[in-house]
């Protein structure tokens, strides 16, 4: 029994490449979760910085709906105005005759 023991033994893996391509298995995931986390604050702040431009192009978007608004509407005005004050000058001048 001993001497078949003693068999089997020789016939094993050494424990310490074992031990070392554990070692070395250990530092590989080491290293790969560092470079996801890495990848993923990379990603995290691509993904802050793309919603900050769409807010940011539909903050634009809303400002310039507000000035064209603004323009149309002070269009119209000075069109009111451009009556009225048409309206005064006849008013002026039939009450000048």
């Amino acid at each position: 029994a001993f001497l078949e023991a003693e068999e089997m033994l020789k016939g094993a893996p050494d424990l310490g490449d074992l031990q070392l391509q554990l070692e070395q298995a250990s530092a590989n995931v080491a290293r790969d979760r560092a470079a996801l986390a890495d990848a993923r604050a990379v990603h995290e702040g691509l993904r802050r910085e793309a919603e900050a431009r769409m807010r940011r192009l539909e903050a634009i978007g809303a400002e310039r709906k507000s000035w064209l608004e603004r323009a149309e509407n002070a269009s119209t005005q000075i069109a009111a105005l451009g009556e009225r004050k048409a309206e005064a000058e006849a008013e002026r001048e039939r009450l000048a005759d």
